[in-house]
């Protein structure tokens, strides 16, 4: 039994409902776009940390095959986040992310190898020596 005086409220409670409602769908329009644009950066950063990476163990790999003898190999396993590319002229190989945040990595490496390949996922780069000269492969796994 309602007393005098007292009113049902079920309007005020939808309004306040439909308040918090329309508060939390606005913080996540302010969240999501921010979330989204640091997950994208990092993926971006850690390519261009492993293109430097993966020049620097090239680099020390191509020095030491350079004293190898003939049948020596190695492989190299990578997985980029986004895109990487590399690229050998036969006296160089440069490794760049493909992104504004990295800078290209170029080192010397006198190899028989011509080629320029962009990798999205997993890549294996074989090093080889064969007939003292170095052959880099590089392809999808």
């Amino acid at each position: 039994m309602r007393k005098l005086g007292q009113k049902k409220n079920k309007g005020q409670s939808s309004i306040e409902y439909l308040l918090v409602l329309t508060a939390f769908f606005a913080s996540l329009g302010i969240i999501l776009p921010i979330i989204e644009n640091s997950t994208d950066s990092f993926f971006l950063i850690s390519d261009t940390i492993l293109s430097k990476n993966i020049a620097e163990e090239l680099e020390e790999q191509c020095n030491l095959f350079n004293y190898s003898g003939n049948g020596s190999s190695k492989e190299l396993i990578q997985s980029p986040s986004k895109l990487i590319k590399i690229k050998s002229d036969g006296k160089t190989i440069t490794i760049s992310p493909t992104n504004d945040f990295g800078e290209d990595y170029t080192f010397v490496c006198k190899n028989n190898s011509v080629f320029e390949k962009s990798f999205e996922t997993k890549f294996k780069i074989i090093i080889l020596k064969e007939n003292d000269s170095i052959t880099i492969i590089a392809h999808e796994t």
